[in-house]
């Protein structure tokens, strides 16, 4: 059974094959951008089969220095195909090397202006399910 920590650094494998983004496993200090941090978000709910299905968030933040900018860098982050989409560089190793038998996209949400540690950013955030 895969751990919520062996969870987080095969989602920061995935996220890693984005040219340009910072992938993260845990929130680092500091936070350089454009980031990813997945982050569990539910309790572990069982399958018939024993198994165990984990929320999971992915926390996607770029600077907002400039917000035209800011939202063209996200979409590329937020679109279902491409080099910098993040559904697609999940999606291409789903099993996060054999630590999970599969991961479910939901899909994305809270776009747009975000504070992390008083510092405002322009991000979204991915839902996915782990099955384990």
């Amino acid at each position: 059974l895969a751990t919520i920590g062996d969870i987080r650094n095969g989602l920061q494998v995935r996220l890693a094959t984005i040219t340009g983004l910072h992938a993260n496993d845990i929130w680092p200090e500091p936070l350089l951008t454009p980031a990813a941090v997945p982050m569990p978000e539910g309790d572990m709910d069982l399958t018939f089969d024993g198994g165990h299905i984990t929320t999971f968030a992915i926390v996607v933040v770029v600077d907002r220095s400039s917000l035209r900018v800011a939202q063209d860098t996200l979409d590329g982050y937020m679109s279902d195909s491409g080099a910098d989409s993040i559904q697609a560089a999940i999606e291409g190793g789903p099993t996060l090397a054999g630590a999970v038998d599969t991961i479910i996209w939901h899909g994305w949400s809270d776009y747009g202006l975000m504070t992390i540690d008083e510092t405002p950013y322009f991000g979204a955030k991915a839902t996915l399910e782990v099955i384990h």
